[in-house]
């Protein structure tokens, strides 16, 4: 994996990519907190939960330090409002370094809007073969993950464990 000279940001018509800044952490915050969110994993409205969401953040604005950097977790911004619709991302370390692993989540509002899924998977996935010099790019989800399974067949993922 190479590093890019310039920090990524994507665009499309309706759509952008770029690193979070610090004044985009309480609309990431915001959606983690979201009772829907926190049910997919289990986690209660409190102090601990919101500083996991916290330290999440934190950590993504870490990475966009790091060199070589090799975590790349950037949110994904409507082009005409500049509202958070959720972030993707490609994270390489403690991988091969032609190798990254895939993710990506909407926030809550934005569950169902499958388009927009697949053309932030689509631009963050052409960064990564293209900018970054990835051979292989893989993800991981629960197996029930109705929603990703879609995504993840739509792109021709195959299932290998």
């Amino acid at each position: 994996m190479r590093s890019p000279e310039l920090p990524p940001r994507l665009e499309s018509k309706r759509f952008i990519l770029r690193d979070f800044t610090p004044s985009d952490r309480a609309a990431f915050v915001a959606y983690q907190m979201d009772e829907r969110y926190r049910a997919l994993y289990g986690t209660a409205d409190n102090d601990s939960t919101r500083a996991s969401s916290n330290a999440l953040f934190d950590r993504f604005l870490a990475w966009q330090e790091e060199q070589p950097r090799r975590n790349f977790q950037v949110g994904i911004f409507d082009k005409s409002s500049g509202d958070l619709l959720g972030c993707v991302g490609l994270r390489g370390k403690d991988l091969p370094v032609d190798s990254a692993i895939f993710g990506i989540e909407l926030s809550p509002t934005h569950w169902g809007r499958h388009r927009a899924a697949i053309e932030a998977s689509t631009m963050m996935i052409a960064f990564g073969f293209r900018e970054l010099d990835l051979a292989s790019i893989m993800g991981v989800t629960a197996s029930d993950n109705k929603r990703i399974a879609r995504l993840a067949d739509w792109f021709g993922a195959e299932v290998v464990a």
